[in-house]
């Protein structure tokens, strides 16, 4: 199944607001609306266990997840005041979708306004399932979470990567820390927190009167178990599952997580043969170009031109080898390359622009960090674009860099020059780039 890279749509709400949204699969419709603070309809296909459930769950359903207002893709700027402010996000994104009913999936923060949804349209919810989240988002495990999300930005790495520990499984620490930077609320705006605060549903659940599923993870610190019992003891008839793991659904037995919401939808069982996930790891990706490379073939040949690209290929291989990085393929003018280590691939690129210095050849290189989509020995996906577009940004000898790198080589002993907020070709917002100086601090 092809992954939804560049297949992002966008639904106006009726007070204006756009909102990002992607849907895969067929079969009955299912709309997920995901934790604030994680929600981003691109990046989140960096963490392989958002990902797999997404086409474990896309095998069923006509899946479609979109960002709420404020928060990743969608229009930023909105102070989420209440409830019944972002269920208009969801009518928003059905109509776009040209669907009348869908099973409602609502997980953690997001719990309270799946809950108002069903309440106030129950003839168009299939069915209503609640993973890992409360009524009252001010009362028992949420709030503090919430508070802490606020100030997640001006944290230490080590203390980012403290928190994350706690949700995360350790091979997915550097995506989940990847995604929130993209996908969190306007962090320095502590009014949007005391908004989220507010949210408080306890008083419809007896009004819920739609088939609900309450799914809470065992070793949640985020939910409490009493939470988990005053939904499935306040909406009427509602099924209460519990599972393995620390979030429901990803970081949790998704085997069990699919099994009760397949079962609670009246399925049998998975298929037999799910649609295979492109392998994704985070990595560093390298796009290396030759400046003038039209010009130079156009003045020593075609025979003679090629003979220099491929000197340079060889310098780019070398040095990649040397630094622990693989050329992903060479593009007549340039190359593909990617790096387990951010560091590494700084490393690389400073050794081939001195190797190229001596030479009246000039190269410009562009830097992005992420969870490239690996397929038949090739990369692709939204981070493999950002690098090729950020090379184009640079001059001769230059190498630029997405903000992601320059936060990963924090103490690596390089320094680094803004170019200021920059829209690159394809993307809906402007991102920080940075430009490397040559010459790492000593």
């Amino acid at each position: 199944m092809e992954i939804p890279d560049h297949a992002i749509e966008f639904a106006t709400t009726d007070d204006g607001v756009s909102i990002a949204y992607w849907g895969i699969g067929s079969g009955p419709p299912l709309i997920l609306a995901h934790n604030l603070s994680w929600s981003h309809v691109e990046a989140e296909w960096t963490v392989p266990s958002l990902a797999s459930f997404y086409i474990r769950l896309a095998n069923r359903f006509r899946l479609i997840r979109y960002d709420p207002r404020g928060v990743g893709m969608s229009q930023r700027g909105f102070y989420p005041d209440s409830v019944s402010e972002m269920t208009a996000d969801i009518e928003a994104v059905a109509e776009a979708c040209g669907i009348d009913q869908f099973v409602m999936m609502a997980v953690r923060t997001m719990g309270p306004v799946g809950i108002e949804f069903a309440v106030r349209h129950p003839s168009r919810v299939l069915g209503l399932i609640l993973c890992n989240t409360g009524p009252n988002l001010a009362t028992g495990n949420q709030a503090q979470y919430i508070k802490g999300q606020a100030a997640l930005a001006a944290v230490s790495d080590d203390v980012r990567h403290a928190i994350f520990a706690d949700m995360a499984a350790a091979d997915e620490l550097d995506a989940w820390k990847a995604l929130g930077r993209k996908a969190t609320l306007d962090v320095d705006d502590a009014e949007q927190t005391r908004a989220v605060l507010k949210w408080d549903v306890e008083s419809l659940l007896r009004e819920v009167s739609v088939p609900t599923l309450v799914i809470r993870a065992r070793d949640s610190d985020m939910t409490s178990m009493g939470e988990a019992q005053r939904l499935a003891t306040g909406i009427p008839d509602a099924r209460l599952k519990m599972v393995d793991g620390k979030l429901a659904p990803y970081s949790a037995d998704r085997d069990a997580v699919m099994a009760a919401i397949l079962d609670f939808l009246g399925f049998d069982s998975e298929p037999e043969t799910l649609e295979a996930v492109p392998s994704s790891r985070f990595q560093t990706v390298v796009f290396t170009d030759l400046v003038g490379s039209t010009h130079l073939l156009t003045r020593l040949g075609d025979d003679e031109g090629r003979a220099v690209f491929r000197e340079v290929e060889q310098t780019v291989a070398r040095s990649a080898s040397s630094h622990k990085g693989r050329v992903v393929k060479n593009l007549g003018d340039g190359s593909l390359l990617s790096f387990d280590a951010t560091s590494d691939a700084l490393a690389f690129a400073v050794e081939v622009v001195d190797a190229l210095a001596s030479t009246q050849l000039k190269v410009r290189i562009g830097v992005a960090a992420g969870e490239p989509i690996e397929e038949d020995d090739d990369l692709h996906g939204s981070v493999v674009v950002q690098a090729s577009r950020i090379a184009d940004l640079g001059q001769g000898n230059d190498i630029v860099v997405s903000d992601s790198v320059r936060q990963l080589a924090l103490g690596k002993n390089y320094t680094f020059e803004p170019l200021g907020q920059i829209h690159l070709k394809g993307f809906q917002e402007a991102v920080p780039i940075w430009k490397v100086d040559t010459q790492p601090e000593q």
